[in-house]
């Protein structure tokens, strides 16, 4: 089934669209010099499935563009391949930026080096061994060709690394929403209208994403004639993850405005309810 792919500058404004939907969340942080109310395992767990996305994305359009080229990257690579790269890149970045900013602001008696721990334990199995591999660094005996390590790299992430951090990622929505049930909305640095504009660029982010790779053959982007999960461990993950993510923004966004609204209901029966706007910071 023939397909159009997506016009580079519809990538290029979703790349900038994803850099300006961090913008609420950072500014918030900024201004309350504070990061109460916002979980830091949340962070951590869409630190790590972007950390897994960029992996993934470099190793086929770096690490092996050669193999790769064809299916899930053009051979040689587009100006689209790189963009597609770009997309994970400034996801990665802002995620860093977002964890590094929430640990620098957490209450002076919060425990950061677990989180700091967890993060660079996780660097050696994901991006340390590209750059290793890049720099040829990667064994090439007869004993252990590179080409041999690639593909257990990349099927160990494919397989089993992927779709683990992207169930911790779903799981994320309730790190987040148990830290919210403890704080006043006026104290808590989370930014509803981050979640509102990040629900929306990541749902058009992971749509896109169908439409972003090369199928081999003629594939249906829709699953293909091998079914759900050979599309997903082949080209959909990208789709995937970042519906999840945006799905755990709007389930968040629900959640919070849902508490707001239960809360105004008890300040009409007399109680201490709350009377700020519901999108407010």
């Amino acid at each position: 089934m023939a397909y159009t792919e997506t016009p580079d500058s519809h990538r290029t404004i979703l790349i900038v669209l994803t850099a300006l939907s961090f913008l609420p969340q950072l500014y918030q942080l900024w201004s309350k010099k504070d990061s109460k109310g916002i979980s830091i395992s949340y962070v951590l767990a869409n630190l790590l499935v972007a950390t897994e996305q960029l992996t993934l994305v470099t190793y086929v359009t770096i690490n092996v563009p050669e193999s790769a080229g064809g299916s899930f990257t053009h051979d040689p690579l587009s100006t689209g391949d790189w963009l597609n790269l770009v997309q994970t890149l400034v996801t990665w970045l802002l995620f860093l930026v977002l964890f590094s900013l929430c640990l620098h602001l957490s209450p002076p008696r919060h425990n950061s080096r677990p989180y700091i721990n967890m993060y660079a334990l996780f660097l050696p199995i994901s991006l340390i061994p590209e750059a290793i591999d890049l720099v040829g660094g990667t064994p090439n005996s007869t004993s252990w060709p590179r080409q041999d390590y690639q593909q257990m790299f990349a099927f160990f992430h494919a397989i089993l690394i992927n779709p683990i951090v992207t169930l911790i990622g779903a799981l994320s929505f309730f790190f987040q929403a148990a830290q919210t049930q403890h704080y006043h909305a006026k104290q808590s640095a989370l930014s509803l209208w981050g979640l509102a504009v990040q629900t929306v660029v990541f749902a058009l982010v992971a749509t896109s994403w169908v439409w972003r790779v090369v199928y081999a053959e003629a594939w249906d982007p829709l699953f293909g004639s091998d079914g759900f999960w050979h599309w997903y461990f082949s080209y959909g993950y990208p789709v995937v993850v970042n519906g999840v993510f945006a799905a755990v923004q709007f389930g968040l966004l629900l959640f919070v405005v849902w508490r707001r609204w239960g809360r105004v209901g008890e300040g009409g029966k007399g109680g201490d309810g709350e009377t700020e706007p519901l999108l407010g910071p």
